[in-house]
């Protein structure tokens, strides 16, 4: 049993239709994406550091 909006949605093949969805918010994103940078949590290109 599944506990989500959809039970179809959780049996759909993943895929990668969604990858650049947040793209559509990049402008709103980039605040956070500036303040997860000042605080060393991503770098310049996005990725988590370690």
């Amino acid at each position: 049993m599944v506990a989500t909006a959809s039970s179809t949605q959780v049996r759909k093949p993943i895929n990668a239709k969604g990858i650049d969805a947040w793209r559509r918010y990049e402008k709103e994103l980039a605040p956070l994406r500036g303040r997860l940078q000042s605080m060393g949590v991503i770098d310049s290109n996005g990725d988590t550091l370690s």
